[in-house]
This record gives C-alpha cells, sequence and structure tokens, in this order.
C-alpha cells in the first residue's frame, strides 16, 4: 500500500515536471503577438481626417489582437 501511493507520487510529480520543463504556454497561445488597444470614440466626427487615419494606422498596425473596439471609421 505504501509502495503503491509511493509510485503514484512519483508520477504525479514526474508528469508536472515535464509539463513545466518542456510544455511552453505561449507556443499555443492564439493571443500571442501584439495587443492593441481599441477604441470607445462613439462615432464622433474627426476634425482633421488624414490625422485620424493615421491615429488608426499607427494604432492598429501589426496587431494580432485589440482589446476593445476596434475603429474603422471616416476612412475614404
Amino acid at each position: 500500500m505504501k509502495n503503491q501511493r509511493l509510485f503514484i507520487v512519483l508520477w504525479i510529480v514526474i508528469i508536472v515536471s515535464f509539463h513545466f520543463c518542456c510544455v511552453s504556454p505561449m507556443k499555443d497561445n492564439p493571443a500571442k503577438g501584439k495587443i492593441c488597444i481599441g477604441t470607445s470614440g462613439r462615432m464622433s466626427v474627426p476634425s482633421n481626417r488624414e490625422h485620424h487615419y493615421q491615429n488608426l494606422r499607427d494604432r492598429y498596425t501589426n496587431c494580432t489582437y485589440v482589446d476593445g473596439n476596434l475603429e474603422l471609421t471616416w476612412l475614404k
């Protein structure tokens, strides 16, 4: 009985050690990459469309995930 418990505990330690040692949690993470902050503009009218476009372009370039609203307004 004591040997059986020791065997089970040993297997648990081996499995947990292997998980932390050899399995990277970032390998299968779909959200890895550049995370960008969304907007809360609520459809406001920009005073300068070119400046507005540059702000949106700078904000979302190379984003893999947008946390919040993805604003694509007044782009012509």
